[in-house]
């Protein structure tokens, strides 16, 4: 037997959920937004799977950067965890959809929420990220 590569299973996967859906005759209004939804929680679930085995995979390994510059890197690094504290996870998901190029109505659509709720999630995530960032110093 001849296994699948992982984006053939994930392939696989959506195309299930796409039937199942529009078997069970749930409209499928944005395409961009349902498929979005649909591998974040797949991935999610697999994430998931393999953190509860304890597992890592070669994958993985391959995307840890090389670090050229310590000092630039700890910064970064800084920069990561002090957002990561201030924002709430719903903030920081509006933040990473829009990141990705995701519009206020398909994140709005994604997080099943109104887009001015989403705008005002960003404003209010951003606002947060400024007050961090400038009580710090920018730096540790």
């Amino acid at each position: 037997m001849v296994s699948a590569f992982p984006w053939q299973i994930l392939l696989q996967e959506v195309f299930l959920r796409y039937f199942i859906a529009r078997s069970s005759g749930q409209e499928i209004q944005n395409g961009k937004a349902w498929l979005y939804r649909v591998l974040k929680n797949y991935l999610l679930d697999r994430v998931k799977e393999a953190a509860y085995k304890n597992k890592a995979s070669l994958e993985e390994a391959e995307t840890i950067p090389d670090i050229t510059d310590p000092e630039q890197e700890y910064l970064r690094a800084f920069t990561r965890k002090r957002i990561l504290e201030v924002l709430a996870p719903r903030e920081l998901e509006c933040l990473q959809l829009r990141a990705e190029g995701f519009d206020y109505k398909e994140i709005a659509q994604i997080l099943r929420v109104r887009s001015g709720t989403v705008g005002a999630t960003l404003a209010r995530a951003l606002n947060k990220i400024r007050k961090a960032l400038n009580s710090s110093g920018g730096h540790p």
